[in-house]
């Protein structure tokens, strides 16, 4: 019995740390792994101050009916044991500004990203579990806003969160712990 219990518990583990996240990248990998699997993708990072891994170019996020890809600036945290926890895209304004001429402003690029980005995200993992009431006010208000939209996929979250008063926009994986 304690064998079975063991092995169980082996799977759960296993299982969480191979969960595939963006980019085909899993969960549980090492930074070293992770570098490798991200260079191959033409992106090169390097290690901040915490740990983290920061991209110090764009990946580009194609959306399904949109001319241009969206430029975003990948960081990669880790676990206090050295495995990939989370995955944060951040929305790269200046670039989209130079993709997408018809939107002058930081108001304008917040909200056309995040319309196609919450739309394209519920096409590929359905309703969102969560969404704060900040995302009833539209990200060009002149209003001070925060809005977060979460998902659940198998083993991770995925949440899009923007605020216009100080105008960001990024995407989070972010690995969940099994129930047991």
């Amino acid at each position: 019995m304690k064998i079975i219990t063991a092995l169980f518990a082996l799977t759960l583990a296993t299982s969480a740390s191979a969960q595939t996240t963006w980019r085909n990248l899993h969960f549980g990998m090492s930074s070293d792994e992770v570098r490798s699997a991200i260079s191959a993708q033409g992106i090169t990072v390097s290690t901040n101050n915490e740990g983290s891994l920061e991209a110090s170019n764009d990946a580009q996020i194609n959306i399904p009916g949109l001319i241009h890809a969206i430029p975003v600036r990948p960081e990669f945290r880790f676990t206090p044991t050295g495995g990939l926890m989370d995955v944060t895209l951040h929305l790269d304004f200046t670039a989209t500004k130079q993709n997408y001429t018809q939107y002058h402003t930081d108001a304008d690029i917040l909200t056309f990203v995040a319309d196609n980005f919450t739309r394209s995200l519920t096409g590929i993992y359905g309703s969102p579990v969560f969404t704060t009431p900040g995302c009833e006010i539209e990200p060009a208000s002149t209003n001070a806003a925060t809005c977060t939209t979460t998902w659940h996929a198998s083993g991770q979250s995925v949440s899009i969160e923007w605020t216009n008063h100080s105008p960001h926009l990024f995407i989070r994986y972010q690995m969940l712990s099994p129930d047991l």
